[in-house]
């Protein structure tokens, strides 16, 4: 017999502090086919399990996986003359969410305002996925370095997760995205502002696991490098990799984290520290975006400068 949607939730959640990924892809293949549409309906448990998936691979960095999941699953809702439903807008915000990762922006971009669109016309913008997907879009402009709509966006987020009162996290959360805002329209002392009010807000909440929590630590950690703050912000980053790997594995926001503790390592004369945390974030960015992929040029590019520097001091 097909299981609940709380009983599915219950096995993923303790599939997930497992982390065996062998695990919890037998999990979806097997529930995914227990749950197929029939011929007249979609169940809550199938988007349910759909969405989980995409989510999934989308933490891990399986971006292209994710993606597949996000778009199988809005174009059976489509089949299904659910393409105006809410449950339909919280798909396209999560289908963006995993575009604005892999790095496909305008594609991002157009879905979130899709979402967005779907969502108004529903009549649910005061709903956590409408504030979701105006805070989604906001990183989507700040990725596109479209900095002063980011902020817009971002600003609008802000103020309806205050008037709805959804909670610390997501406060804390929509501080975090702000200090990014303003540290890209070059307003330092603002962004580090927005980013002690995020800790803050955090750690009131009690909420250390939480990915967004490591967001704002990282976001902590680049603003400290930029005050050449290097043993604060090296820690930070350290931090930031042991809750990432915690979470999610070795992802690329592990990969990140490791390149920004390489770069205050250097910083700070660590030199072989620094080529160690280099060389991890090049293993992953060839492993997660392959060889000819930006990511990877840059990581390599400091672990040659890295090694040879400890080669000059030797």
């Amino acid at each position: 017999m097909p299981k609940t949607t709380e009983a599915l939730r219950e096995e993923l959640e303790a599939l997930y502090r497992s982390r065996d990924a062998s695990k919890i892809d037998h999990f979806f293949t097997e529930e995914l086919l227990n749950h197929q549409p029939d011929c007249c309906s979609v169940s809550d448990e199938y988007i349910f399990l759909m969405n989980e998936a995409g989510s999934y691979y989308r933490g891990i960095s399986q971006f292209d996986r994710s993606i597949s999941f996000f778009q199988s699953l809005a174009q059976t809702m489509e089949r299904f003359d659910m393409g105006a439903s809410p449950a339909y807008a919280t798909v396209l915000n999560n289908l963006a969410g995993s575009y604005r990762m892999a790095g496909v922006l305008d594609e991002a971009e157009q879905t979130f305002l899709h979402s967005i669109a779907v969502y108004e016309a529903a009549g649910a913008q005061t709903s956590f996925g409408y504030i979701s997907a105006v805070n989604n879009l906001a990183l989507c402009y700040q990725a596109k370095k479209e900095y002063q709509k980011a902020l817009t966006y971002e600003q609008k987020a802000l103020a309806l997760t205050e008037e709805q009162a959804l909670g610390l996290p997501l406060l804390a959360t929509a501080y975090s995205n702000l200090a990014n805002m303003y540290e890209g329209l070059g307003d330092h002392t603002a962004a580090l502002e927005a980013i002690q009010k995020s800790i803050a807000l955090f750690e009131e909440a009690d909420d250390p696991h939480s990915p967004a929590y490591t967001g704002a630590l990282y976001t902590q950690a680049c603003l400290y490098f930029q005050d050449r703050r290097f043993e604060e912000a090296l820690s930070l980053y350290q931090l930031v990799m042991t809750l990432t790997e915690q979470h999610f594995g070795r992802n690329a926001d592990f990969s990140s984290a490791a390149r920004g503790a390489a770069m205050s390592a250097h910083a700070l004369g660590k030199l072989q520290h620094a080529v160690d945390y280099a060389s991890q974030a090049c293993t992953l960015d060839a492993a997660l975006f392959g060889k000819d992929s930006p990511r990877y040029a840059a990581s390599s590019a400091l672990v040659s400068q890295y090694r040879d520097e400890v080669s000059h001091a030797q």
